[in-house]
């Protein structure tokens, strides 16, 4: 976790780990930190039947499993954001810890899913097994909820706010294509001395690119439904520069495309897309730390 919650974190020395043995959930495995009391998230009622307590377990997995897929996506978004960030080597450091404690929630969420799993297809009801997973399973609750105050924590320390068409970035990415887009951006970024210097570049040599993507789409487009214009895209054929209002506006067009017709992209053109997609993000990204630098 990140520093915020450093001074909430103690170790529970006094809690007792039973052996390791095969019939046995690897308790000595898990993590024994715990962050600070707080309101227990999720309580499962001891009067209930051992086959309703089993059901509520895989629910409550189910939400663990989630929630880890939200901090990760975070995580994320925060690490293609950074170049936008002031002060940049402190963030990859508080980034680093943060991530360090996801990969545990990770790690024992998924021994705890798979032990569960083979639980529960033989279990005796007079076995003291089913205690112990819901005991770890309300402590992954208390350790994954320390995660999500901390990347907020993080998130408000280093950027605050977020614009709507930065968000927008990665809204309907999954975990891996953010990634992908993570990798492409600093990718191209190394072929810069700064962010501004790239972002100067391509407001004002992008303009092949820029309309090599919009022909190949309505091209695309002509094979679903009915044609679509060039100028649907864009006002004119002759572009000389394209500030962040026009590539904001030319994103917003192309996702409402994509996202009301099956267009199929042939390769050549989804490299292009690809290409042009990196350079939106470097536009966006220097505009957010732009914004934070006249904000300060």
């Amino acid at each position: 976790m990140s520093k915020v919650k450093v001074e909430d974190i103690v170790v529970n020395d006094k809690y007792t780990y039973p052996a390791a043995s095969k019939k046995k959930l690897p308790r000595e495995r898990l993590y024994k930190e715990t962050t600070s009391v707080r309101t227990r998230e999720i309580v499962i009622d001891e009067k209930l039947s051992s086959g309703d307590k089993v059901k509520m377990i895989s629910s409550d997995l189910e939400s663990l499993d989630k929630r880890y897929q939200d901090l990760r996506r975070e995580l994320l978004f925060i690490k293609l954001m950074s170049n936008a960030c002031s002060d940049y080597p402190q963030l990859l450091k508080d980034l680093s810890v943060f991530e360090n404690y996801l990969k545990k929630f990770s790690n024992d969420l998924m021994l705890v899913s798979k032990y569960f799993q083979a639980f529960r297809i033989k279990y005796d009801e007079n076995n003291n097994t089913l205690s112990e997973i819901i005991e770890e399973v309300y402590r992954l609750f208390d350790f994954s909820s320390g995660l999500v105050e901390d990347i907020k924590g993080i998130k408000k320390k280093y950027f605050n706010e977020f614009k709507v068409s930065t968000i927008a970035l990665i809204k309907d990415k999954s975990l891996s294509e953010i990634e992908d887009l993570m990798i492409r951006v600093d990718s191209e970024l190394a072929k810069y001395k700064t962010l501004e210097e790239a972002s100067d570049y391509i407001t004002y040599n992008s303009g092949k690119l820029i309309i090599d993507v919009v022909n190949g789409i309505v091209k695309a487009k002509k094979t679903v439904k009915k044609d679509i214009s060039y100028y649907f895209f864009l006002q004119t054929s002759d572009i000389i520069s394209f500030e962040l209002p026009e590539w904001i506006e030319l994103f917003v067009r192309i996702n409402y495309v994509r996202s009301k017709d099956s267009i199929v992209f042939s390769n050549t053109l989804l490299n292009l897309y690809r290409e042009l997609e990196t350079k939106y993000a470097i536009m966006i990204i220097a505009s957010e730390k732009h914004e934070k630098r006249i904000n300060r």
